[in-house]
């Protein structure tokens, strides 16, 4: 994610941030590492494998040795920049540290909430443009319009959306702001005063810049805003704090051109997040048929040699197909949500009516079927149906999600066409269901496979309806006990004998050979 081809490096997020909120302790290759998702740090919780992350060391100091550990740690997890607020304390130390395992250290300014950093840098990293073209993406990045038009306005500019969360902020030296527009950046939202509602229903309903004069009873600035559209689509606004020099009808011009610069982009980024989460369902499709390259896609899904990926595997529990299908797409919305609160890079895609979600890293084994229940709550909760869940054995590479998903499959099948089995399972949970299915499929695809004499006995059975598979079957479940067999059958004893000794005689079963009394009770344990 950034201009042209190149990625969003840590270098260029902490200037898009600018210094006056975050500056890098660190130099060198370090900042140029590419960046993916930022982290919270909680010393209580087990740090995720994420590839290009960005870990927050939320409540340790810059000379403790946990926050040395941490960074240790974060890089031994492929995360390429951690943030801490020094308070004051000198972090040499911990930059030493974060030189030697190659990550970049950056400081926050103390004040700033983590989860406003958090938005922060989220907002950063998708305010990115993912066109070819560098030249269009300079001019249609957000940050960069918001610069561009408080160097020609000679004042601080904010552009948000219908929501009136911040978008993007310009940051350069010497900007003028006050109190309410720093809350508003931090915040990533303008603060909800009972003046605001009006001020934003002024701008909205206008076809130019709607200025708004100094307000003595908060301190807010002169301002001048204009709406923000994409033909008759309201997206946001625009606004810009006065500064030395007053507005001119030039002011009203350059803020409304800018206006439509900032559709482009916001336009452009909607269809990049979901470019984006096409191109990725596509590759992870690509990656669970085979077609893909292991190592190509490696980096893409944040996999990480030596740790165990699974895939997750949720459909509908057996319903009519007709109104199962129009809820797939459904489905896969809130697989994709649930897991991205829960779970870092995790990606999914529907095949058939079957929603896919890779798990990229998987230390705690417990973890995905926790995942799993938490996803068949949600989808009970929002679409009001309940679904089945197959979870995959751990795999090392990407080249054993094939496996994975034919693992899962496996498992749903078994889970569609066995009542009385949980929702959610392993293939360890249902092992023996899945070998009776495949053996069953075997023995329906090859004749020679089955026994003649099963044959014959179940034939009889069919045209005479005689006893014989429901007589030998409770035999071979009471593991030979006679007397257990013949009263789950409610015959007398001596009648199940009979029953076995005829079922030897007319259809040749050598009932006294372990073997074949396992291939006989297996074939017919299939023909129920």
């Amino acid at each position: 994610m950034g201009h042209g081809d190149a990625a969003l490096t840590v270098g260029t997020l902490l200037e898009t941030l600018g210094q006056r909120l975050i500056r890098p302790l660190t130099d060198g290759q370090s900042l140029q590492q590419s960046i993916s998702v930022p982290t919270l740090y909680d010393p209580l919780d087990s740090v995720p494998d994420i590839p290009g992350g960005i870990l927050l060391l939320i409540g340790l100091g810059a000379t403790s040795s946990e926050a040395s550990a941490a960074v240790r740690l974060a890089a031994d997890r492929g995360y390429c920049a951690v943030v801490i607020k020094e308070r004051g304390e000198d972090a040499t130390e911990l930059v030493v540290v974060a030189n030697a395992c190659s990550i970049a250290v950056a400081a926050v300014v103390d004040d700033v909430p983590w989860s406003q950093l958090s938005n922060l840098i989220t907002a950063a990293m998708r305010s990115r443009s993912y066109t070819e073209s560098s030249t269009v993406s300079a001019v249609s990045d957000l940050f960069v319009l918001a610069n561009a038009v408080a160097t020609a306005l000679h004042g601080a500019v904010a552009i948000e959306d219908l929501d009136r969360n911040v978008l993007a902020y310009s940051n350069l030296d010497g900007q003028q702001i006050d109190e309410l527009r720093s809350d508003g950046i931090l915040a990533r939202q303008v603060p909800d005063l009972a003046k605001h509602k009006a001020q934003y229903r002024s701008v909205m309903l206008a076809d130019g810049t709607v200025s708004f004069a100094y307000d003595p009873s908060d301190g807010e600035f002169p301002r001048l805003a204009a709406a923000v559209r994409a033909g008759r689509e309201d997206l946001g606004s625009i606004w810009v704090i006065a500064g030395e020099k007053p507005f001119t009808a030039e002011s009203d011009t350059t803020l409304l051109e800018a206006t439509r610069l900032a559709a482009m982009h916001i336009l452009q980024a909607r269809s990049s997040v979901n470019l984006e989460r096409q191109v990725r369902a596509e590759w992870l499709r690509s990656l669970l048929d085979g077609s893909a390259s292991a190592r190509s896609t490696a980096g893409r899904f944040g996999l990480v040699a030596g740790v165990s990926s699974v895939v997750v595997a949720f459909t509908f529990c057996p319903n009519d197909t007709d109104m199962v299908q129009p809820l797939v797409r459904q489905l896969a919305a809130v697989v994709e949500e649930h897991c991205g609160i829960f779970r870092a890079n995790v990606s999914c895609v529907s095949i058939g009516l079957v929603v896919y979600a890779l798990l990229p890293t998987v230390r705690d084994s417990a973890s995905p079927l926790r995942l799993a229940q938490g996803v068949a709550a949600a989808v009970t909760t929002r679409l009001s149906q309940n679904i089945q869940a197959a979870i995959s054995s751990p795999q090392i590479g990407g080249q054993n999600l094939m496996n994975a998903r034919e693992e899962v499959d496996k498992v749903l099948q078994v889970l569609a066409n066995t009542p009385g089995l949980p929702n959610i399972a392993q293939a360890q949970d249902v092992y023996a269901e899945m070998l009776i299915s495949h053996l069953r499929l075997t023995l329906n695809k090859d004749a020679r496979w089955q026994h003649p004499g099963v044959v014959a006995l179940l034939r009889q059975d069919e045209l005479k309806h005689t006893d014989y598979r429901v007589s030998l079957c409770a035999y071979f479940s009471a593991m030979g006990d006679v007397q257990l067999a013949s009263d789950s059958l409610k015959v007398h004893a001596n009648t199940l004998r009979y029953r076995l000794r005829r079922a030897e005689t007319l259809f040749d079963l050598r009932l006294h050979n372990p073997d074949d009394r396992l291939a006989i009770w297996l074939q017919l344990r299939l023909a129920e």
